[in-house]
């Protein structure tokens, strides 16, 4: 279905908005790092400008644009709409908001939360998963290796412990790693924090058949 370029008759703008975000990080030491960045896609931008848009009262978003490439710096904009009082009192086919994805992260809750990694391991790769994919384990596995520590934290009344937990499966998913150990959680005047071990076997269980 094409994308309206202009708001339908009987609807009145309520302004645009651009929202962007970076590519994802390489394995290493990583300070301060933006959840947005482990996540960084169309679907995930197309959800933010939906948040924007139900802030300001839009029921349609029309010509939305995307440049760059997933895993890669990318940013969208798109033209906010509701229709006017003398307007249609129902929304036209077409691009309207999206809705929110059952138990992901709103896009502002994710531009707060800042990520550090503290590898053990020179280098790690394998596949991205999903952070549904990601294990949580109180204690290390016996059959599993610890990667290092990864951190998610927020600034006071930003977030919430249960999004600090999701942030970390957000990100040990897409740095590939299958498993989170001793998931500890605290909250302090100066915000709220959450740290865990990464964890993964030693072998790839999808290269290498013998390590299933």
């Amino acid at each position: 279905m094409a994308r309206a370029e202009v708001l339908p008759q009987g609807y009145i703008s309520l302004g645009t908005a651009r929202v962007g975000c970076a590519g994802k990080p390489a394995w290493g030491r990583l300070g301060r790092e933006p959840l947005t960045s482990f996540e960084c896609s169309i679907d995930t931008l197309s959800q933010a400008l939906a948040e924007q848009g139900r802030t300001r009262g839009a029921t349609l978003l029309v010509g939305r644009r995307c440049e760059g490439k997933p895993g890669a710096t990318m940013s969208c904009s798109a033209t906010f709409g509701r229709a006017g009082d003398d307007g249609p009192h129902r929304d036209p086919a077409g691009p309207l908001l999206p809705p929110p994805q059952e138990g992901a992260l709103r896009f502002a809750t994710a531009e707060a939360i800042r990520v550090d990694l503290d590898p053990a391991v020179a280098a790690f790769s394998r596949r991205a998963r999903s952070p549904d994919e990601v294990g949580e384990h109180r204690d290390l596995p016996v059959s599993h290796i610890a990667l290092g520590s990864l951190k998610a934290r927020c600034p006071p009344d930003t977030c919430e412990s249960g999004d600090l937990r999701t942030s970390l499966r957000v990100a040990a998913g897409a740095l590939g790693v299958s498993d989170l150990a001793g998931i500890s959680c605290r909250e302090a005047s100066h915000g709220s924090s959450c740290v865990a071990t990464l964890a993964a076997s030693e072998h790839d269980p999808e290269r290498e058949p013998q390590a299933r």
